[in-house]
């Protein structure tokens, strides 16, 4: 009988042929276990729950562990670009915030091509958090510009000072409104992705930092709604003053959209709230992986039948 091939990763003892470890995945090559390391006894489960020799295919064992890493290492990517994305306005701030989303658009990435590994209903949900992810830039875009043409379309050179006031009002209270809508479709869609991977404290911690992050747009809609008013009568009068060209307006929509960014920016701090509850999240997700609390070993699909030996050659056909 052939000699086992052992592991110089793990020390588990392999069948004989095999390029894989099946116990953790690694590259296999001849030789004897490294000095002190434990035997893995038939049946153990391996690092991640890869099954042991005879229960899974080493290039499947291999795979999935590739997806797992891949999942644990977005995760802590996601966990740092959370902390950094929520940054106010700023120079400085600006650079930190772009790179916080660099980070969270690959850890994103990473936990999209790892999520077969955790079972149907996480893969399920990072499909659709992707999906929610999406409809948000749809509707924040197409939003956008319906809330900018609504002024640009209802003023014109007999306009009163009134009439353009009521105009611009009502951009920049779409502006706020349209701010709230996007908050809770991608407050679900963060929720989702990480929801199947947290025990219950960190279920609790998603939908906390959900309400945070609903919550600031809501307050700066109401807290900075009574200062529209001061702002789109002074917009109003000067394009009025100028006979309400399109031009005029032009610059008085984007006037509108920067005092309401300015004010609405003011507030901004409170981000810090559901940034730092959805990275406690991410942590707790981060850390069951890494402790191999997740995914679940694959169970046994049974025993491995035995090798059949080689039927012997059939004798040789003598010449007559």
């Amino acid at each position: 009988m052939a000699a086992p091939n052992v592991c110089g990763r793990c020390g588990f003892a392999n069948q004989p042929g095999y390029a894989f470890c099946t116990n953790c995945g690694g590259p296999l090559a001849a030789g004897p276990a490294p000095a002190g390391a434990p035997p893995v006894a038939p049946g153990a489960p391996g690092p991640y729950g890869v099954p042991p020799y005879g229960y899974y295919p080493p290039p499947a064992a291999f795979d999935r562990t590739k997806q797992i890493g891949r999942t644990k290492t977005g995760i802590l990517l996601l966990l740092i670009g959370t902390l950094m994305a929520w940054v106010p306005a700023g120079i400085v701030a600006a650079f930190v915030t772009i790179v916080g989303l660099l980070l969270m658009f690959v850890g994103a990435i990473l936990v999209i091509l790892g999520r077969k590994a955790f079972g149907p209903t996480h893969s399920r949900n990072v499909v659709l958090s992707l999906v929610l992810f999406f409809v948000n830039i749809i509707a924040s875009f197409a939003g956008g510009i319906l809330i900018t043409l609504g002024p640009i379309g209802s003023i014109g050179p007999g306009s009163t000072v009134l009439e353009i006031a009521a105009a611009f009002r009502s951009m920049a209270t779409g502006t706020l409104l349209l701010a709230v809508l996007s908050a809770v479709i991608s407050g679900v869609a963060a929720v989702l992705f990480t929801y199947a991977l947290q025990n219950p404290l960190g279920r609790l911690l998603l939908w906390a930092g959900f309400a945070a992050s609903v919550a600031v747009p809501v307050a700066v809609f109401f807290l900075v709604s009574p200062t529209i008013d001061g702002i789109v009568n002074s917009i109003a009068a000067d394009v009025f003053s100028s006979g309400g060209d399109f031009l005029a307006v032009l610059e008085g929509v984007g006037r509108v959209a920067t005092e309401v960014s300015l004010a609405a920016s003011t507030y901004g701090l409170l981000g810090v709230i559901g940034a730092a509850l959805f990275a406690a999240a991410n942590y707790i997700a981060w850390n069951r992986i890494n402790r191999g609390e997740i995914p679940a070993p694959v169970g046994p699909p049974g025993p491995v039948p035995p090798m059949q030996p080689t039927p012997p050659a059939p004798p040789p056909i003598q010449p007559r």
